[in-house]
């Protein structure tokens, strides 16, 4: 299911690394997995940069400039356009919402529509 909500072949690259760890690597996995999945998120990804842009400048205009931009385009960046639809959805509904809040509701909203549908 959450592979639903992740960008096409990312999730294969994530397969591909960790199908690349040797066995020797065991007492050391943590690490190992928290590198494969780390590149998942290295690439930029357009739309995920335009909309935490767009949220933030949002936020910004209406004088809240806590937004977490960074953490919205790490959190956001492996994510496909339902996704990213969900997300903004929700956003434009939580406008009584501190913007160093929103984020977490945005993203979790995102999660519930991407895996219920």
């Amino acid at each position: 299911m959450s592979g639903a909500s992740l960008r096409s072949g990312i999730f294969q690259a994530a397969f591909d690394c960790i199908a690349a760890i040797p066995a020797s690597s065991c007492a050391s996995l943590g690490e190992e997995l928290d590198a494969c999945f780390a590149a998942l998120t290295a690439c930029a990804n357009p739309g995920t940069d335009a909309l935490c842009d767009n949220v933030a400048a949002q936020c910004v205009s209406e004088g809240d400039d806590g937004f977490p931009l960074a953490a919205c385009q790490s959190d956001l960046r492996s994510t496909n356009q339902a996704f990213r639809d969900a997300y903004a959805a929700r956003f434009n509904a939580a406008a009584d919402s501190a913007c160093s809040e929103v984020h977490e509701g945005c993203y979790n909203n995102a999660v519930n529509t991407v895996v219920d549908s």
